[in-house]
């Protein structure tokens, strides 16, 4: 799988007016972020320490790898990714740099989603970032 692609083709859908939200249980679960809500991000109270994602899924195991993207609809500045090992089996936690989300499209559709080794990608987290 190419990442690059799968983030276009994913861009594609939502431009198209796709949303994914009821999960596919084929997919592991989507990223939480506990700052969202009623699908919306505010930029605003986001503390300065950064944007914490949470990451965790049935089939992880140590030595995996997974990719974190955020990103908006279309290119932005703000678009982030960040690579984990997996080190120990537990609900790992990935901090956004506040200056990412504050580069990100305002009210735009925010994305985030992971890529396990490269291979599978988990269920979309959406947002409207204000």
């Amino acid at each position: 799988m190419n990442i690059d692609d799968e983030i276009k083709r994913i861009r594609d859908l939502v431009a198209a007016g796709k949303r994914r939200s009821e999960p596919d249980e084929a997919l592991p679960k989507a990223p939480t972020i506990e700052l969202i809500v009623n699908g919306e991000l505010y930029v605003d109270r986001i503390p300065e320490t950064g944007l914490k994602v949470g990451v965790d899924y049935d089939t992880m195991r140590v030595g995996q790898e997974f990719v974190l993207h955020l990103f908006s609809n279309t290119p932005s500045d703000g678009d982030y990714n960040e690579t984990v090992t997996v080190n120990e089996v537990k609900p790992y936690v990935v901090t956004v740099p506040k200056e990412n989300i504050e580069k990100l499209h305002k009210n735009e559709l925010g994305l985030c989603l992971y890529f396990i080794d490269d291979k599978e990608t988990s269920n979309w987290t959406t947002f409207t970032v204000r």
